[in-house]
C-alpha cells in the first residue's frame, strides 16, 4: 500500500504539505493555551477585598545573626499557606551593629506588608501593627524580627454632617457621645454639636454641576468628632474605610446608629472658640480623650 499516491496525498486523503502544517498547528495548541492562561488568569491583579491592603512601611530588621544579615536581599518574600505573597522587602539598608547586642546586626528596610483591618486596629498575620510593634518576617531562607518605625494611628478632629435623621434621633445627639470597639476603647467621640436643619442632598447634573434638594421630613446636623484613624501610604482610614467626601461614616453608640459625610465647605458650622483647629492633627489633649 502506498502512503503517498500519485497526486501527493497522504493515504489518498490529505495533501502532505497540508498534513505537515496541521501537525505543527496541533503541536502549538498546548503551549499557546498554557501561556494564554498564565497571561489572562495568573497575572491578573489579586483582589484583596475591603478589609485587606498592601502598604509600604519603614521598618528596622533587628536581632539578626551575621549570616542572616548577609543573606537578606531586596525582593525577599514571605508567603502564606496558599502561596500568596504577604510580605516583601522593597528597599534594604546597610548592615549595622545591633545597638543592644554587639554580636547581632540590624538593617533598615522598606517592607510591603499585607495588612488587615479589624475594627479600629491593623494586623499582620494576626499581630497588632503600629509604631514600634515587633513582627516576624519569615522567608524560605531566614526569619527576622521587624520593628515598625512609623506611627500609623492618628487622632483626627473632623467636621461631619449627619444626614437623613428622624427628629427623635437628632434629639439624642449630644457632646460626649462615643463609639467604642470590642474591647471597650473609644474610637470616636462627638466634641461639638451644631443646630439641626432640614436634611438636603446634592444631585449631580451634567458637566460637573450639581443642585441641592431638601429631603422632606428628615433632618441633618453638623458635628465635630475626634476619630481614631490609621494613616497608610498617605491615605487616612477610619474603621477600615478611606476618609473621603464621598464615602459615608458610620457612628454607632449605645443610644443610636447614624451615618454622615465629611462636611462640605458650605456645611461647616462656625465655632466660637478662637483657638479651634478643627480638621488638623490635634494635640495630646485630643489623644487623651480617646484613651
Amino acid at each position: 500500500m502506498k502512503y503517498v499516491d500519485e497526486k501527493g496525498r497522504l493515504f489518498g486523503i490529505i495533501n502532505v504539505i497540508d498534513f505537515i502544517a496541521l501537525f505543527f498547528f496541533i503541536c502549538l495548541v498546548p503551549p499557546l493555551m498554557y501561556f494564554g492562561y498564565k497571561i489572562i488568569i495568573i497575572q491578573q491583579p489579586e483582589s484583596l477585598g475591603d478589609r485587606v491592603k498592601d502598604v509600604y512601611l519603614n521598618c528596622e530588621m533587628v536581632k539578626l545573626k551575621p549570616d542572616v544579615a548577609t543573606k537578606m536581599s531586596v525582593y525577599d518574600r514571605e508567603l502564606n499557606a496558599q502561596g500568596a505573597v504577604i510580605g516583601q522587602i522593597m528597599e534594604l539598608g546597610e548592615i549595622e551593629p545591633y545597638e543592644k547586642y554587639a554580636s547581632l546586626k540590624q538593617r533598615q528596610a522598606l517592607l510591603k506588608l499585607r495588612i488587615e483591618f479589624r475594627g479600629s486596629d491593623l494586623f499582620y498575620k494576626g499581630d497588632l501593627v503600629d509604631a514600634y510593634s515587633e513582627l516576624l518576617f519569615k522567608t524560605k531562607k531566614y526569619t527576622a524580627v521587624v520593628i515598625i518605625n512609623e506611627e500609623l494611628t492618628r487622632m483626627i478632629r473632623v467636621k461631619i454632617t449627619l444626614k437623613d435623621l428622624n427628629a427623635d434621633v437628632t434629639a439624642l445627639i449630644k457632646i460626649g457621645d462615643k463609639e467604642t470597639d470590642a474591647e471597650g476603647k473609644t474610637i470616636a467621640e462627638i466634641v461639638m454639636v451644631g443646630t439641626p436643619t432640614e436634611s438636603f442632598r446634592e444631585f449631580e447634573l451634567n458637566r460637573g454641576n450639581f443642585t441641592i434638594g431638601k429631603i422632606v421630613g428628615k433632618q441633618q446636623i453638623n458635628i465635630e468628632m475626634i476619630l481614631k484613624c490609621q494613616e497608610l501610604s498617605g491615605e487616612i482610614y477610619f474603621k477600615g474605610k478611606p476618609l473621603t467626601y464621598n464615602l459615608p461614616i458610620e457612628f454607632v453608640t449605645n443610644k443610636y446608629k447614624v451615618k454622615g459625610f465629611l462636611s462640605k465647605p458650605y456645611e461647616n458650622m462656625k465655632s466660637n472658640n478662637p483657638n479651634d483647629s478643627s480638621g488638623n492633627f490635634q494635640s495630646e489633649k485630643d489623644e487623651e480623650r480617646l484613651k
